[in-house]
């Protein structure tokens, strides 16, 4: 097992997905990593959400995508991918939540 010392990592995810991205953050967690999940039902102002969210990304050192079908059908998740992808600096890694836990284990060392 790979430490992660200290890495702070905002975690992009399907509200749908929640049980294997949990999964996912305590492995991180168990690692010594900072990850960041969003949960939030408490915002009705989309623009105030994307502030936030927009915010947390660039505070964060690296980004990873939880890649699933529900994923890839989820505006919030789309649109921080692309935000990411416009920012300099930042390490982006994607873990297809589909796959078997060793390769899911595998992408996350990487």
């Amino acid at each position: 097992m790979q430490r992660l010392s200290k890495a702070w990592i905002f975690v992009s995810h399907s509200t749908s997905d929640i049980d294997g991205v949990r999964r996912l953050r305590n492995e991180l967690e168990a690692r010594g990593a900072e990850p960041l999940l969003f949960f939030l039902k408490s915002f009705d102002d989309h623009e105030e959400l994307r502030t936030l969210l927009r915010s947390e990304i660039e505070a964060r050192h690296f980004f990873l995508l939880c890649d699933s079908d529900a994923a890839r059908q989820s505006r919030w998740v789309l649109e921080e991918h692309e935000y990411v992808r416009s920012l300099t600096g930042k390490r982006v890694a994607t873990v297809t939540l589909g796959a078997a836990w060793e390769e899911q284990l595998a992408a996350i060392d990487t």
